[in-house]
């Protein structure tokens, strides 16, 4: 059992002075406030996420430590480090969502991120760091350097690797300062775009941490983003955008074709492959939205297919058919999301990543007009985007120094994710099984999960889902006991979102090929 009580040279330890000497090796950095929180308290900051301002409560005994990391051009990111008086002897590297490094603070435990407050009242040491983009209010832009319609090299650099890499040696020698010894365990977790810096560990730094859980995670960038705008691009070129009724009825009949095709009664498509259904197959089906058209079906069908170029290469993957993507389960969450104009007529309304990819990464004007966009000019810019920007994709599948440093990889992905599209995780994980001998040369440090009927990032209490509970203890499970993960339950949550009600496991990808 632990101690209930902190050490007394654990308190003493928690000033800057000592902690300043810590860290006098690590270049640029500054250790800027220490403070000990005995309030149970902690009252969260304004977010650029417009998650609300809220107070944390229940919190354990904490030192919490302000870091400033100076990049080499002078950008400075904040690294803020909790430390629990009372430690469990593990180091948790948080990441962030969308482009940025870090969520911050988020109430309430049905995001699949692990924060600073989940962390410590898990006994963790826990850090998080803003890759330097700080309070930023231009949420997806913050790349554009506005005076001179240039982007910011440093900056994305920061966001691609270095600010986590950073993070993770400071928070390392903060908590290493205040307790007189290493830890025993770190591990990172992100789900999305925190999914994409825990993959860009194991990629570029595998001896960061013993076990990292990329959920979700937001890989294959500049290809996913672009395409991320596929749905809304469709519709607007065949001016038809899809009422949610219209859109339910598509999905529902995909998913009843499936499992009569395969004798199943699930909710949702089990397949890791997306089965083929034929849209046009609903046409005169009423809906409250009308009744289904050959335009509909055809638009609904090009959305499934995915993104191509106008001879018909294929571009990237589309939408899962069994996904709901028009914002629904989470408002305002989805590809396929649609609004009513002052005049009652229903328009796409693509989603900001999408639309931040094009405008400012690509043309440097985030007032940049998407619907001037046309099928031609998006393939243009999406062959254009892959080459200029590769080093955004984390998708090297050489992990050679994962396994040669003895650290584990639990890779998961929601199959019915509404934003990014699960196909490309699938398809990197292939790509990771030709390149490191298959599941023989695979399995004993690296699986993945690919989760059927559950979506992005967030624990739904309509569908079955992977908690971060979950997740997490079966990483640490595998990285401190040897036991691997085979299958994962994925829990279905009762109407007031603490019982839990039902699960299903799913199994590791590939693991029993025959099952």
């Amino acid at each position: 059992m632990p101690p209930s009580d902190p050490d007394p040279q654990v308190v003493e330890q928690c000033t800057k002075h000592a902690i300043s000497a810590a860290v006098a090796d690590l270049e640029g950095v500054s250790i800027e406030s220490v403070t000990i929180n005995r309030t149970g308290q902690f009252h969260t900051p304004p977010s650029v996420f417009g998650f609300p301002v809220y107070v944390e409560e229940n919190l354990p005994d904490y030192c919490e430590v302000l870091v400033h990391q100076a990049s080499p051009g002078g950008h400075i990111a904040e690294v803020r480090v909790w430390v629990p008086l009372v430690w469990n002897g593990r180091f948790l590297g948080t990441g962030g969502g969308g482009n940025r490094t870090t969520f911050g603070f988020i109430p309430g435990d049905d995001v699949r991120n692990t924060t600073l407050p989940n962390a410590v009242r898990n006994g963790f040491a826990a850090a998080g760091t803003d890759g330097g983009v700080g309070g930023d209010p231009r949420l997806w832009d913050w790349q554009l350097i506005e005076e001179t319609g240039e982007l910011d090299g440093e900056l994305i650099e920061n966001w691609i690797h270095r600010s986590t890499h950073e993070m993770t040696l400071i928070g390392k020698a903060v908590t290493t300062a205040i307790h007189g010894t290493t830890p025993r365990f770190s591990y990172f977790q992100g789900s999305s775009g925190g999914g994409r810096q825990a993959l860009t560990q194991v990629q570029r730094y595998p001896n960061d941490y013993d076990g990292v859980w990329a959920a979700d995670p937001a890989i294959n960038w500049p290809r996913f983003i672009p395409a991320e705008l596929w749905p809304a691009l469709v519709m607007k070129e065949l001016d038809n955008a899809l009422a949610p009724a219209k859109l339910e009825a598509f999905r529902t009949a995909a998913v009843e074709d499936f499992n009569q095709r395969n004798g199943t009664s699930e909710p949702f498509i089990t397949s890791v492959e997306p089965p083929t259904f034929d849209a046009k197959r609903l046409v005169g089906q009423s809906t409250s939205a009308g009744d289904i058209t050959e335009t509909d079906a055809a638009v609904m069908n090009m959305i499934w297919e995915g993104p191509k170029t106008p001879s018909g290469e294929q571009l990237w993957f589309g939408l899962r058919p069994g996904a709901e993507t028009w914002g629904e389960m989470m408002p305002g969450v989805g590809l396929c999301v649609t609004v009513e104009d002052d005049n009652g007529q229903r328009k796409p309304d693509p989603f900001l990543g999408a639309l931040a990819w094009f405008g400012t990464w690509m043309l440097r004007d985030p007032q940049w007009d998407w619907t001037t966009l046309t099928f031609e000019e998006f393939a243009r810019l999406f062959k254009k985007g892959v080459e200029e920007f590769a080093d955004t994709a984390i998708d090297d599948p050489d992990l050679i120094g994962l396994r040669d440093g003895g650290a584990k990889l639990l890779l998961t992905h929601g199959a019915d994710d509404q934003v990014i599209f699960s196909q490309g995780t699938v398809h990197y994980f292939d790509r990771v099984l030709d390149h490191m001998g298959g599941v023989a040369g695979t399995s004993n440090f690296a699986r993945f999960f690919l989760c059927p009927g559950d979506g992005h990032s967030f624990r739904l209490e309509q569908n079955f889902g992977l908690d971060l509970a979950t997740g997490m203890v079966a990483l640490m499970n595998w990285v401190e006991n040897d036991i691997a993960p085979e299958s994962l339950d994925l829990l279905h949550y009762a109407e007031d979102k603490i019982a839990i009600d039902g699960t299903r496991q799913v199994d590791a990808y590939a693991l029993h090929p025959s099952k």
